[in-house]
């Protein structure tokens, strides 16, 4: 089985890096004033913040085997037969995805529907799962990502 991590885009790090650090900052300004309502109100902003992040969002991977792509993203897992995958093209659709970026991979299925996903390594990624789906269309700007 062949992992691949997810590209990270720098805006949505500095995001995702910056709603904790404002809620840790507001319970120490809440503490360091006497407001423990404050505090507390933080406090729970970011625990529920963090459960969010590691249910959900945290870790983003694509893992390719002999027979399926596993496409995990925090908790969940999702698992896409190869066999089923009909084409392979570059992407910057912005819809919620289990990706971390907006260069990002469409992956086709057969009866319809899709996948958008955004491995850092493209290239590979796209080669791996050519070596699992043959018959799938691999879109030429992959091959050389």
């Amino acid at each position: 089985m062949q992992r691949f991590s997810s590209k990270v885009d720098w805006w949505l790090a500095a995001i995702v890096i910056a709603v904790p650090l404002i809620s840790a900052g507001t319970i120490v300004a809440g503490l360091a004033a006497g407001d423990t309502g404050a505090a507390i109100s933080a406090s729970v902003t970011l625990a529920l913040v963090l459960a969010l992040y590691f249910g959900v969002v945290w870790p983003v991977a694509y893992e390719v085997g002999e027979r399926d792509l596993v496409v995990r993203f925090g908790l969940v897992r999702s698992r896409i037969p190869l066999a089923h995958i009909t084409k392979v093209a570059p992407s910057r659709n912005p819809l919620a995805s289990p990706a971390l970026s907006l260069q990002r991979i469409r992956l086709d299925r057969r009866g319809g529907g899709f996948v958008l996903v955004s491995p850092a390594d493209r290239a590979g990624f796209a080669a791996a799962i050519q070596r699992g789906a043959p018959d799938a269309e691999i879109d030429e700007r992959l091959r050389s990502a």
